[in-house]
């Protein structure tokens, strides 16, 4: 954890190690605009600030890789994470996937402490391919909630309304419509929602004007105040779902692994049409077992929310 500094001295630290003033910038605006939401609180603010804490380099992307809107990944000597952004972006979106960046630094971890669990809760009788395709799903997950984090403080920071959610497809799921008001992986967005629902404190939640960002929002929340990952698998193994959590993981990671070979990534998962159909099919299964799981149930006694 980061040595209780002041915040001046966070931001200079910071400055040190962009490569453009305006990358400082977006640390500077993300932060505020989590204050501004809410999602950033006095309770969470020396766990946020310590893990941006943790970028050793802001720079722009290396030619060649601008095809992505932005990458956060471990540093060479894996002693912290490095980000990177298409400068080639307009600079609603240049801000917009900043911001997505800095949700995953902020997020960093949780991923491995699922693989992690599974593992040792299977006493390592599971395949590495198993592994992988339940560590992706969580993934989706995350992603959903880097996205809401960037969709919200984007909009904050330039003080103007969401887009409404809009009836969309994505051929990583064929013959399957959702509504998304998400600008980049609406697909993800209706499983985190689905999922975010199944949670204490979230389920019972009802929507207002007929949006759904406040389930991600409590999610986020979450997501941003540490041990995420950990709370949910608590949640899960103490409701006796925790097997249910892992099939519905493990059926994201297939949906992530097509959609990710739609990108041209070569990750061993062909667009052939069983691939896809299997896609299509666990997507389906993902939000029907979530819907069954919905969690409309009082906190108990030992939980709190914010």
């Amino acid at each position: 954890m980061m040595e209780s500094i002041s915040y001046k001295d966070f931001l200079n630290n910071i400055k040190s190690k962009c490569s453009n003033p305006e990358y400082a910038a977006y640390v500077a605006d993300f932060v505020q605009q989590g204050v501004n939401t809410g999602i950033i609180t006095q309770k969470n603010l020396h766990y946020v600030l310590s893990k941006l804490q943790r970028i050793n380099l802001f720079t722009s992307l290396p030619p060649q890789y601008r095809g992505m809107y932005g990458l956060t990944d471990e540093s060479q000597n894996k002693d912290g994470l490095n980000v990177f952004i298409n400068p080639d972006l307009d600079s609603h979106r240049r801000k917009q996937y900043a911001f997505h960046e800095l949700a995953h630094v902020i997020m960093d971890g949780e991923q491995n402490f699922v693989t992690n669990n599974v593992y040792n809760e299977m006493a390592g009788n599971i395949s590495n391919k198993d592994l992988n395709y339940i560590s992706n799903g969580y993934l989706v997950i995350e992603e959903a909630i880097a996205q809401e984090i960037s969709e919200m403080f984007v909009y904050s920071s330039e003080n103007r309304p969401r887009p409404v959610m809009t009836p969309s497809m994505d051929n990583a799921i064929p013959n399957i419509s959702f509504y998304t008001n998400h600008d980049f992986y609406g697909l993800y967005q209706p499983l985190a929602v689905a999922f975010a629902k199944t949670l204490r404190g979230i389920g019972n939640k009802k929507e207002v004007s007929n949006s759904q960002s406040i389930y991600l929002e409590l999610l986020a929340k979450r997501a941003f105040n540490g041990n995420f990952s950990k709370d949910i698998i608590d949640e899960y193994m103490m409701d006796n779902h925790y097997v249910d959590l892992i099939r519905s993981f493990r059926d994201m990671g297939t949906v992530f692994m097509v959609k990710q070979a739609t990108f041209g990534v070569q990750n061993g998962v062909s667009l052939s049409r069983e691939n896809l159909n299997a896609s299509s099919q666990a997507y389906a299964r993902a939000i029907q077992n979530f819907n069954m799981l919905r969690d409309t149930r009082p906190k108990r006694v030992e939980q709190e929310y914010d």
